[in-house]
């Protein structure tokens, strides 16, 4: 055979080897070429008031992953089910995804389709499980789905999972924006306010009118205790945008917070006859009426939204608490006060609250008190039955009548009559007047007994400043008579989502009419003052840590004035359908502390369990 000959086979060879593998090739599935171009790619990820929500722009499909399904079958579905989902039939929507992946089910297009309308339609974690199982199948979409992929953990409550794929995607696509203000809300989910605050300052720096990231960043300042800023943030919207219903829901929020609730429910009243309410809007009015003291309409605003909403954490969480609170209750509790002057007090007590129609809870109580010093020792025993009635949002009242027996037949009658008055939202009044015994060793010798007059207020003034006041009038059995005077202020330092801390100072006099030594403290004068500090910590929902201490002088007349040292903590768990603790710690060593005038350690546990 010629030499031009085996040229001409061997290339007749190497064309029919291509010819093979070009058919091979042709005939084995592929996904789109297009596949991050055709995806429903998310444009803002608009956070509705704690949850994030998918916002979508319907896409023109292009060429659809080759199957064994023909292509324009594929392609119809896929358009047919985009325009359902915009105009909010996710249900149809997937149902026609459903159908069409039966027929060609490798379709990658489709696969991702569904899963974000899984999404839009509130199957948040089940639509994170679909886009896994894609990338899974398909670990060369991963940066393509990545952003979608973390907008659904964002939502389905996964922040940490959803910061971790946005750092990524964020490196990947730095001008990518809505990777960015996903990010910016999971570290806000993640308590790191402060980087989430920078976030959003970024994107405002690009974007200074940017309404959805101004109301974002707002909500932070929230959190973050600077409710004066936020609130000028949401007016500023509202002056460009009047109807923008998230900036309205989002300056009831603020109100709420602050302290405004009577003008939060108002306002969110209003939001709640508009033709489609936000949902959000009966869980804050639910909070505002429930702050406000007022858990029956409370109620009702948290029913409309749990029909909307069933699934919602928080809102359950506020069921149970409503239902625990206008259920009947048994609380136990045992307490111990250790004086420096040897007077040792155990306390046990029991109290059962029953909630009667028309705003009404009743109260019986039983306790038995332990008093004991180097002299001797009592057990007084008493039992009372108190009624509290809230008349309206501005005022309560609180009656109570009791019975002791102090041994050797000798008895005594108790009671107590108070009055709460809110005339403004940040303004509080109370007065009331009380007979108790005082629970020293050597006053319960001599059956010793007090009536006290109380009159208080706490005012509010603006974000960060508290002021209290008030006064005591005691008219002690044994003729003597004594007046006390209390003022003190409080300034916030430090707020978040959280906890809170707050500096405080303050003073306190005391005045006795005669020096009698009958076992309870009774200088000619007194007086203590000096700053504190005060907080609040909730590291989880169930459980609370709050705290006070004092450092200061006090001086009592005829004698040197010397330092006292005042604190105190509490921590509460409550356990869901099991009942809620709570243990206070506290040491003191200034005269007005304690009945007696001496230092003193002490502790208390408590219990309560609802039925």
């Amino acid at each position: 055979m010629s030499r031009r000959l085996l040229l001409r086979a061997a290339l007749s060879a190497c064309l029919l080897g291509a010819l093979v593998c070009t058919a091979f090739a042709a005939a084995a599935p592929r996904r789109s070429a297009t596949a991050h171009a055709t995806a429903p790619r998310r444009t803002r990820a608009a956070a509705r008031h704690g949850r994030t929500t998918p916002s979508r722009q319907a896409a023109e499909p292009g060429p659809l992953a080759a199957s064994m399904a023909p292509a324009d079958s594929s392609r119809a579905a896929w358009t047919q089910a985009r325009a359902l989902a915009d105009a909010g039939r996710h249900e149809e929507a997937l149902s026609v995804l459903r159908g069409a992946l039966a027929r060609d089910p490798k379709n990658t297009d489709l696969r991702w389709l569904e899963a974000s309308v899984t999404g839009w339609n509130g199957g948040h974690a089940e639509a994170v499980h679909r886009f896994e199982r894609l990338v899974a199948d398909h670990p060369e979409l991963e940066k393509d789905v990545r952003g979608d992929l973390a907008g659904e953990r964002l939502a389905a409550g996964d922040a940490a999972g959803a910061l971790r794929d946005l750092d990524l995607r964020v490196a990947e696509q730095p001008d990518d924006r809505d990777a960015r203000m996903n990010r910016a809300q999971a570290l806000a989910r993640l308590e790191r306010m402060k980087e989430a605050l920078a976030a959003y300052d970024a994107l405002l720096r690009e974007a200074p009118d940017d309404a959805d990231v101004m109301m974002e960043r707002a909500r932070v300042l929230v959190w973050l205790g600077r409710n004066g800023d936020a609130a000028a943030t949401y007016t500023a919207v509202l002056a460009r945008q009047p109807e923008n219903r998230r900036a309205r829901l989002g300056l009831a929020m603020n109100e709420n917070w602050q302290g405004y609730h009577r003008r939060a429910a108002a306002r969110l009243e209003s939001l709640a006859t508009d033709p489609e309410p936000d949902p959000e809007v009966w869980k804050t009015l639910a909070f505002a009426r429930d702050w406000n003291g007022e858990p029956d309409r409370a109620r009702a605003a948290l029913d409309e939204y749990l029909t909307r909403e069933p699934d919602d954490a928080e809102a359950l969480d506020l069921s149970r608490r409503l239902r625990a609170e206008q259920s009947p209750s048994l609380t136990a509790v045992v307490a111990h006060a250790d004086d420096s002057d040897r007077l040792r007090i155990r306390t046990t007590r029991m109290e059962l609250r029953l909630p009667l129609p028309h705003q009404n809870t009743a109260e019986l109580s039983w306790q038995r008190d332990r008093v004991r010093d180097d002299g001797g020792e009592h057990k007084p025993f008493r039992f009372g039955l108190g009624l509290e009635t809230v008349w309206s949002e501005a005022w309560t009242t609180r009656a109570a009548i009791g019975h002791t027996e102090l041994g050797g037949g000798d008895t005594e009658r108790l009671g107590e009559l108070s009055a709460t008055w809110r005339p403004l939202e940040r303004m509080r009044a109370d007065a009331g007047v009380s007979h108790d015994l005082v629970l020293t060793r050597l006053s319960l010798a001599d059956r010793i007994a007090v009536t006290t007059y109380v009159e208080g207020a706490d005012w509010d003034l603006g974000e960060r400043f508290t002021v209290r006041a008030a006064f005591r009038q005691r008219q002690f059995s044994d003729d003597n008579f004594a007046h006390t005077e209390a003022l003190s202020a409080a300034c916030r330092l430090y707020a978040e989502r959280r906890g809170r801390i707050s500096a405080t100072f303050g003073g306190e006099q005391l005045h006795t009419r005669h020096d009698l030594d009958d076992g309870y403290y009774d200088p000619a004068a007194y007086l203590e003052w000096g700053p504190g500090v005060e907080g609040e910590w909730t590291p989880q929902p169930p459980f609370t840590l709050s705290g006070e201490g004092r450092l200061g002088r006090q001086h009592q007349r005829g004698s040197p004035s010397r330092a006292y040292v005042n604190g105190s903590l509490r921590a509460q768990w409550a356990i869901e359908r099991v009942a809620t603790l709570a243990l206070e710690l506290g040491r003191s060593d200034s005269d007005l502390s304690t009945a007696a005038g001496y230092q003193q350690h002490r502790w208390a546990f408590s219990a309560t369990r609802g039925f």
